[in-house]
């Protein structure tokens, strides 16, 4: 799940706990945008593919828990969403905790991972 907290922060809360490495890791997170150019918090267009050249950096957010149960995380971003644009958070890579090596997304058709900023 995602939800818009703040101007420039979501809180994203995985189904499981997960190993902090690679859930604190930005690089690991996309932020897909319903415009052909992504803009504000967002890394890559409608119809763009996630490409290590276009996920999240240190130098635009930074990721860390919200509390102790490994499931809950906050990611705040320099810049605000823009308002009205419907955000997708696309984590990958983060493995669940006690594991290591998962290469692959943290989503699926059933995730509740968009929100149209405010």
């Amino acid at each position: 799940m995602a939800r818009q907290t703040a101007a420039n922060q979501i809180e994203i809360v995985y189904d499981r706990p997960c190993d902090l490495a690679s859930a604190l890791k930005v690089t690991n997170y996309w932020i897909r945008v319903n415009q052909a150019q992504p803009s504000g918090i967002g890394t890559v267009g409608m119809n763009g593919q996630l490409l290590a050249s276009n996920s999240l950096t240190p130098q635009n957010s930074v990721i860390a828990p919200s509390d102790s149960s490994k499931m809950r995380f906050t990611i705040s971003f320099r810049q605000s969403a823009v308002s009205g644009v419907v955000h997708e958070v696309l984590p990958c890579f983060v493995n669940e905790e006690g594991h290591t090596g998962y290469r692959g997304e943290n989503w699926d058709q059933d995730s509740s991972n968009q929100f149209t900023a405010r």
